[in-house]
């Protein structure tokens, strides 16, 4: 559990760090990041405690990754009114159209991913059967996630117009 440190190492700008240990085994684990990138919302800390042996002439390599992700902020928008909350979205990537997650919109009409990999992604708006909107532009949008980012996507609709047909008729009924 590496509940009994020996000592704590930081390492250098390359992300290496080298100490010189007694022959046996140890366990290593990630704790900080003098920079507070871990506080960040946007890096995932390697959590894993790893196991490693040191043998007497001989380097032992113990390697952490760290994630470093992005977001998507879903704005939904109504000019012709009605409301923005709970409106249904999808997000899917383009390499290999695995869905990421279905998502809906809060009481401000947006909706913010949780951590995504950096990479392309499709938001599509799930537009409820016999809904008296439509999107005013496409349904689905690309998006590129950047690490260390949140990018935006809006999805503006508005109302379906209606139409109404008029037959004037006389007394007799004819037209």
């Amino acid at each position: 559990a590496c509940s009994d440190p020996i000592r704590t190492l930081t390492t250098a700008a390359d992300g290496t760090v080298s100490e010189m240990f007694e022959p046996g085994i140890y366990y290593a684990a990630e704790t900080d990041d003098v920079h507070g990138r871990f506080a960040d919302e946007y890096w995932l800390m390697d959590e894993t405690v790893q196991q490693f042996e040191i043998k007497a002439g001989q380097d032992t390599a113990v390697t952490f990754t760290n994630t470093h992700y992005g977001k998507a902020k879903i704005i939904k928008l109504m000019p012709t009114g009605g409301s923005t909350a709970g409106w249904g979205f999808e997000v899917r990537r383009v390499s290999d159209n695995e869905l990421i997650g279905t998502f809906t919109t809060g009481y401000d009409g947006t909706i913010t991913t949780e951590r995504l990999e950096p990479g392309e992604y499709i938001v599509t708006e799930i537009i409820p059967e016999g809904s008296y909107y439509k999107n005013e532009s496409s349904a689905s949008q690309r998006v590129t996630v950047a690490a260390g980012e949140t990018v935006e996507v809006t999805m503006t609709n508005v109302l379906i117009p209606g139409a109404i047909t008029i037959h004037k008729v006389n007394h007799e009924g004819t037209p």
